[in-house]
């Protein structure tokens, strides 16, 4: 009878200790958490605009000039705040704020030739660089599923996404010109390096992201978050203005302080087949690679 009771009450003391266990390690889980990240984001857009034209003067019995001008935003670097409440241990909702920015780097192949009436030739390609920025600000708000990982979880998210966008830059285009000497004796020809500019601009759009991380866990109250996502957002298309002024030529020494005004620009840009396409598609999609922090708080129970 004594061996049974000894029995009974370690039986007793064995499945406390298992409920206890279960109780405090599974059947309970944080209903919120909040965090901070940041890391490098990679925009994915790349845009294109060209210049062609081709004409004779007198002695140069074909000139042709081209501009192939690339925009692309430089990789950048992305900060944010989230905040994320699960209605259940795998499936919650996520709110994301956070602004990217990047610098943007514009290229202008310019190929210029031409050939006289004796037969000469000449040929000369050059390459000009310029700048900019762009920002956009993410607002987004995601439906989230977590799954464990031993004592950590991975998590997907995705929704809708509001955005923010900022863009500007600056660049150049040749632009060939030709010129007779005051007694008609000697006709130069030269490149004139005309500044272009996108003036800042600013716009709204919706898209969504989708994005897939991991936590780990350094406590039950703090932790270690790891994520990777992409970042859509529908193209905007703006505009190239001209700088006008007074350029010299960028070959020889012959041609200086041609103005470049309204009238250029109508040559340029007027009729139904304009030699130079103003249009810029800007495509602001970015990637991104963040970590940060997160904090765990309210406990609820399956």
């Amino acid at each position: 009878m004594k061996r049974a009771a000894v029995s009974l009450a370690l039986a007793l003391i064995s499945s406390a200790s298992a409920w206890a266990q279960y109780y405090f390690d599974y059947p309970t889980y944080k209903r919120w958490a909040f965090g901070v990240h940041g890391g490098p984001a990679l925009p994915l857009g790349r845009a294109a605009t060209y210049y062609r034209d081709a004409w004779n003067d007198r002695l140069l019995v074909s000139v042709v000039e081209a501009s192939d001008i690339e925009v692309r935003a430089k990789p950048g670097f992305c900060f944010g705040v989230h905040g994320t409440f699960f209605f259940q241990p795998s499936l919650g909702v996520r709110f994301e704020a956070g602004p990217l920015a990047s610098d943007v780097e514009t290229s202008t192949d310019f190929s210029f030739g031409w050939t006289w009436a004796d037969g000469r030739r000449f040929q000369s390609d050059l390459v000009w660089k310029g700048t900019g920025r762009t920002t956009t600000l993410a607002i987004v708000l995601n439906g989230i599923w977590k799954g464990s990982l031993g004592r950590s979880a991975w998590f997907l998210t995705g929704g809708p996404a509001y955005y923010r966008h900022s863009f500007r830059a600056d660049a150049s285009f040749g632009y060939g010109i030709s010129t007779t000497a005051a007694d008609g004796s000697e006709q130069y020809v030269d490149a004139l390096r005309v500044g272009l500019r996108v003036p800042a601009a600013s716009w709204s759009s919706w898209g969504f992201d989708v994005g897939l991380g991991l936590i780990i866990k350094l406590s039950g109250l703090l932790g270690l978050q790891a994520e990777a996502g992409y970042f859509y957002s529908a193209p905007k298309t703006v505009r190239w203005t001209f700088v006008k002024g007074s350029y010299d030529g960028v070959l020889f020494s012959s041609i200086k302080a041609i103005s470049f005004n309204d009238g250029d620009i109508e040559f340029l840009t007027g009729g139904g087949n304009p030699k130079f396409e103003t249009a810029l598609r800007v495509k602001p999609s970015f990637l991104r690679l963040a970590a940060g922090l997160v904090i765990f708080l309210g406990r609820a129970e399956y």
